[in-house]
């Protein structure tokens, strides 16, 4: 049986985890999402899934250092993107999260609307576009 893309969904908030999820549906099909509350709780995840292929990161988990370090370098996602979702996204921020490792920072959505189009944008690049999983190693 073929394997089945997997993404990480890192969110504190479990409502809008479940309405990213459902919005993502027509966009990324037969993608499977995986929605934890913590960092904690997905590094268990992550030792227990095979592969993710994406890591949407909420910046509330990011601002946890100690635990967002070992997220990141996790040996199981040495080559997945992992994307952090900031709402106060400025330079100063941006440049800690890909200083920390991120592959990504992008702007979290507040409305349904700017959710559809970054989703959209999501898998156009992640999972069309860019066909091979990140290559760059993360400092171990």
């Amino acid at each position: 049986m073929p394997s089945v893309p997997t993404i990480l969904l890192i969110e504190a908030d479990p409502a809008l985890a479940r309405s990213v999820v459902q919005l993502a549906q027509p966009v990324f099909g037969t993608i499977i999402w995986d929605t934890v509350s913590s960092i904690t709780e997905a590094i268990t995840y992550v030792e227990k899934n095979e592969t993710y292929q994406l890591v949407l990161v909420d910046s509330v988990a990011f601002d946890i250092a100690t635990a967002t370090d070992a997220l990141i370098e996790h040996p199981r996602l040495t080559f997945t993107p992992i994307l952090l979702l900031d709402t106060l996204l400025d330079a100063f921020r941006a440049k800690r999260a890909y200083n920390k490792g991120f592959s990504a920072c992008h702007i979290k959505p507040i409305t349904i609307e700017s959710w559809d189009a970054l989703l959209s944008q999501l898998y156009r690049y992640w999972f069309t576009i860019n066909l091979t999983p990140a290559t760059r190693l993360r400092s171990l």
